[in-house]
């Protein structure tokens, strides 16, 4: 969720090829969820405590060095956009999954790089 599409685009696209939409869905969820966590917890050690994250660990370190990338909007507008590609992956025919994975990602994209 850095920014760059075409490496974004890329990586979905090898994602894909090993494992299932939904998981990837799983994980974008919990990211936007540990970045909302960030965004409003007062110091470190409450953010790392809230998201349930090892302090010392460099990913629950990274979100929250990144805590001031994405604002409450941006954040917003990825979980509607997860909860819309959740539900189109679970009720449309598979054709459509690919499509709506990298319109989320493009989407997500811009959005966390503001």
């Amino acid at each position: 969720m850095q920014g760059d599409q075409s490496e974004a685009l890329r990586r979905l696209a090898d994602f894909l090829h090993h494992q299932h939409p939904l998981v990837l869905l799983s994980y974008l969820e919990g990211e936007v969820r540990k970045r909302s966590l960030a965004a409003v917890a007062p110091d470190f050690e409450r953010f790392a405590a809230w998201a349930g994250g090892n302090p010392n660990s460099y990913a629950t370190k990274k979100i929250w060095q990144a805590r001031t990338r994405a604002n409450g909007a941006a954040l917003r507008q990825c979980v509607r956009a997860i909860a819309k590609a959740d539900l189109t992956l679970k009720t449309q025919p598979e054709p459509t999954h690919r499509v709506t994975l990298e319109r989320l990602t493009v989407a997500m994209c811009r959005w966390m790089s503001r």
